[in-house]
């Protein structure tokens, strides 16, 4: 099971504390989710899907608000591409990362690699 996390969980960002608090909760929960759940097969992972070119994307480009407003809409992802890596996570090849923080920039994740070598 993914738990969609993001820097934040382990970042502080300004005017995000909620956000932050929430995020930040998630990845606790998903490690001892994971924990827990070994015992009767349950994997748990944290993915960090990066930034995505989503609704929530173009508001805070248009809040102008912190640093993460400042990124241009050309380096967001396309919505599928954190999607397929998911789909990667929760078909067994990634069992070795259970319990951890994923992030779409690791290079297994973005090139298909080997998981957990």
């Amino acid at each position: 099971m993914p738990n969609i996390l993001t820097g934040a969980a382990v970042n502080p960002q300004d005017g995000r504390a909620a956000y932050c608090a929430t995020k930040a909760g998630l990845h606790m929960l998903t490690q001892v989710a994971d924990r827990e759940g070994r015992a009767i097969g349950i994997r748990c992972f944290g993915f960090s899907p990066g930034m995505i070119d989503t609704a929530m994307q173009a508001a805070i480009r248009a809040s102008g608000f912190n640093h993460i407003s400042e990124v241009p809409r050309d380096r967001l992802s396309r919505p599928a591409a954190p999607a397929e890596a998911a789909a990667r996570l929760v078909s067994g090849e990634a069992d070795a990362l259970a319990g951890t923080m994923v992030s779409i920039h690791d290079q297994a994740v973005r090139q298909g690699m080997e998981w957990g070598s």
